[in-house]
């Protein structure tokens, strides 16, 4: 169960009143805890920005470390699932982020407005309504919870996106052209050698225009060249990972999922730490 959002709530009479509430709400461990939850996540959204998101990407100074769990994972639909350490990091942290010496980012975070927090009564938990601002006059809203471990790092992760394809998505006349464009060349420049995904740059144009759909970024996760348009961003740090992703088989990232694929995946918030082991 969560509770609501501000940690000191139960200076509220008509709300202490109900006496499950005010057994639960007046304990002063309790609200120190979610003062930490509260820290916790503000902290956690304040790294997406730059310049400590790709401090963190780079792990400059063991950044890494100092926000987030050794085993950290997670999901956030439709852009991704992500079991792997490695990539639950990168997607949270890169995919918005401007990364020196690495291809340009669409869009950036500028700020950020956390309109909603949550508390579970027993692990450390939280649920969000978070809006970020990016460039260009841009707003996502996320909703996601969020799992930490007993040193208020975060473990684990669990959102969607509201409207992601319907604030993305540019279906002008000659966008999607202009996308693969863009985008084969990056791909021949990172994946050569034993990452090669195409022959040529032509070929990965004519593959990517005929033999796949374009697609809304509401299916980011699926076989379509949005979804490999958020994981070309990630080719020059991990190619032999993230070379796949962009490629004909699209790997274990872009392609075609059917609705079971995401009921059948970990608790993504099982690492969160029990303090309350009465409720």
């Amino acid at each position: 169960m969560f509770n609501n959002q501000n940690p000191s709530y139960n200076q509220n009479p008509s709300y202490n009143q109900n006496p499950f509430h005010k057994k639960l709400c007046n304990t002063t461990n309790q609200n120190q805890i979610y003062q930490k939850l509260y820290n916790a996540t503000n902290r956690t959204i304040s790294s997406l920005l730059a310049p400590t998101c790709y401090e963190i990407i780079l792990n400059e100074s063991n950044a890494q470390s100092e926000y987030t769990s050794e085993n950290l994972i997670g999901r956030i639909i439709p852009a991704g699932t992500f079991e792997d350490t490695a990539l639950a990091l990168e997607y949270l942290y890169a995919i918005l982020c401007p990364i020196p010496n690495l291809p340009p980012a669409q869009y950036t975070i500028q700020t950020y407005n956390l309109t909603h927090v949550s508390y579970d009564q027993s692990y450390l938990r939280t649920q969000i309504i978070l809006v970020l601002n990016l460039t260009g006059n841009i707003q996502l809203t996320f909703f996601a919870s969020l799992a930490f471990d007993q040193d208020y790092k975060l473990c684990g992760y669990d959102g969607q996106i509201r409207n992601f394809g319907l604030t993305i998505d540019n279906n002008t006349a000659g966008a999607h052209d202009a996308a693969i464009k863009m985008l084969c060349p990056v791909i021949q420049k990172y994946c050569n050698g034993t990452n090669q995904q195409y022959n040529s740059t032509e070929e990965c144009i004519d593959y990517l225009t005929n033999d796949i759909p374009f697609g809304s970024y509401d299916t980011a996760d699926q076989g379509t060249v949005s979804c490999r348009l958020i994981h070309v961003k990630f080719i020059p740090l991990i190619p032999e990972m993230h070379c796949p992703h962009v490629g004909k088989t699209g790997g274990d990232a872009c392609y075609d999922k059917t609705v079971d694929f995401y009921y059948n995946q970990p608790d993504f918030l099982g690492c969160a730490h029990q303090y309350n082991k009465n409720n």
